[in-house]
């Protein structure tokens, strides 16, 4: 199996990025990209009648500080699968601490999708607090530390995505 972290590029000519699918919109599943087995790992199930509210991912190529790769947050009407790799525009950041460590969530939107772009719009602000409230919820009942520090510009979570896709390359030509 080819390792989608790896073998997928992060950028695309025209300015958009791409992102790996993990976590499906109304999903109670919560898979992660296992980067060692090149393969999807169920971590675990929401509780009750808990879904995600969005497809969720990473952006191929890149590491962070926790060292992951850089998470994605999808927007999008399109019916999406487990391991798709979507070429998404960048729209935002969440910013985030957990556990008192970064843990910053691009927000973007299927290319192709006017649907969204329309949307945001309209109600960027408000769809983007459904967002923060969403992960309140979804890490209540953990024994975590979560802070939302607000959100980002596209051109600030761009130059996020550009300086984990320089550590990312850093980290292979130490290899």
């Amino acid at each position: 199996m080819r390792n989608l972290w790896q073998t997928v590029k992060a950028e695309n000519s025209d300015g958009t990025f791409n992102a790996v699918i993990e976590i499906l919109k109304n999903s109670r599943d919560k898979y992660e990209y296992d980067l060692q087995k090149a393969d999807f790992v169920l971590e675990k199930k929401l509780s009750g009648e808990q879904m995600f509210i969005f497809d969720y991912g990473f952006v191929p190529r890149t590491i962070t500080a926790d060292g992951d790769p850089l998470d994605v947050i999808v927007l999008t009407q399109d019916k999406l699968s487990r391991g798709k790799v979507v070429r998404v525009e960048v729209v935002g950041l969440m910013k985030m601490l957990d556990e008192s460590q970064e843990d910053d969530k691009i927000i973007a939107v299927i290319a192709s999708d006017d649907f969204w772009r329309r949307r945001l719009d309209d109600r960027k602000q408000e769809i983007f607090s459904e967002i923060a409230e969403w992960t309140k919820r979804y890490k209540d009942g953990e024994e975590t530390k979560l802070e939302i520090g607000g959100f980002a510009s596209a051109q600030k979570a761009k130059k996020k995505i550009k300086k984990a896709i320089k550590k990312y390359e850093q980290l292979l030509a130490k290899k």
